[in-house]
């Protein structure tokens, strides 16, 4: 795999940025010891996320190539959506940008998670 090297936050080194927003950073990152692929998401006063690096694509991508999204499909992503926010709710965190070109999709599997 080529990876484009941009610098180093503790144990990760940084690779091509993915996505900015007004708050945030998201970069694709290695570890140096495992070599594991990760999104690393640098918010506002350096708050590091490290996440499973999904190359899927996003919801938003998803339906524009593919159009509405099958029941089912919708059901599965619902539930796990809404486990999720349970999970940062019970630390008293709030995601506040729920949409889908922030909902994930790892490349072989057909469920979604959110960045």
């Amino acid at each position: 795999m080529e990876f484009q090297i941009t610098g180093t936050i503790g144990d990760y080194i940084l690779g091509a940025k993915l996505g900015e927003g007004p708050l945030s950073t998201v970069r694709k990152a290695e570890h140096r010891t495992t070599g594991q692929v990760v999104v690393l998401k640098q918010a506002e006063g350096c708050v590091f996320l490290v996440l499973e690096f999904c190359a899927g694509g996003n919801l938003a991508s998803y339906i524009k190539h593919h159009g509405r999204v099958q029941e089912c499909m919708a059901k599965r992503f619902m539930s796990q959506l809404g486990a999720g926010l349970e999970v940062l709710n019970s630390h008293c965190i709030i995601h506040r940008d729920l949409k889908p070109a922030v909902l994930i999709k790892p490349k072989k599997s057909r469920v979604y998670t959110y960045l």
